[in-house]
């Protein structure tokens, strides 16, 4: 900014030398207007000298916040490409663990003798003996298919309407030992002998 050929920012910043500063004095004492401006500028460069040492405040913060996402964002991309190639070999190893795992339970089910869980409808046509079992509702398959094994049952037929299921032991002796076992377990609400 000039004015009447001095440079007002060089009188203000202090670098105008000193026959030209001696000069710009003398006008500015008669220059009211002139008096005026200078001493605005020279506020104006205080105040923007005592802002830069401030923090940055809200927009400085906000413009750190998005200068880490953006960051963030880049990181994650590079590590979800390093992580999108780390899947494969895990994949293929549980696929592996997955056959392997099929192939003992196959094998092992046709070498034994394995309590089968068949759920048949219509009446029980037997003449041997069977159990009457009432299973909790929050029993699993799983837990049922150990019950049944551990007194060497086969679910004939059910459940019925009011969830009752049939089992027929493979062996009519131990039926009272059958009984017993069941009335033990946590997973039975009532078993009857038929």
């Amino acid at each position: 900014m000039s004015n009447k050929g001095y440079d007002l920012d060089e009188f203000i910043n202090g670098t105008m030398d000193e026959d030209a500063r001696a000069k710009f004095e003398a006008v500015l004492e008669q220059d009211n207007e002139l008096q005026q401006e200078a001493e605005f500028t020279a506020k104006l460069r205080k105040s923007m000298q005592q802002q830069a040492a401030t923090p940055p405040g809200e927009f400085g913060l906000a413009r750190l916040h998005h200068s880490i996402k953006n960051h963030e964002q880049t990181q994650l991309q590079t590590n979800d490409v390093k992580k999108s190639r780390a899947w494969k070999p895990v994949a293929i190893a549980a696929s592996a663990l997955l056959l392997l795992q099929s192939s003992v339970l196959v094998f092992n089910q046709s070498q034994e003798t394995a309590v089968e869980i068949q759920t048949l409808t219509g009446p029980v046509q037997t003449t041997a003996p069977h159990l009457q079992v009432v299973f909790k509702a929050d029993i699993s398959l799983a837990q049922v298919q150990s019950l049944l094994q551990e007194i060497s049952g086969n679910i004939i037929s059910g459940p019925g309407a009011l969830g009752i299921y049939h089992v027929q032991l493979a062996d009519t002796n131990d039926v009272e030992a059958a009984v017993a076992a069941l009335n033990n377990s946590n997973w039975i609400d009532s078993v009857s002998v038929r």
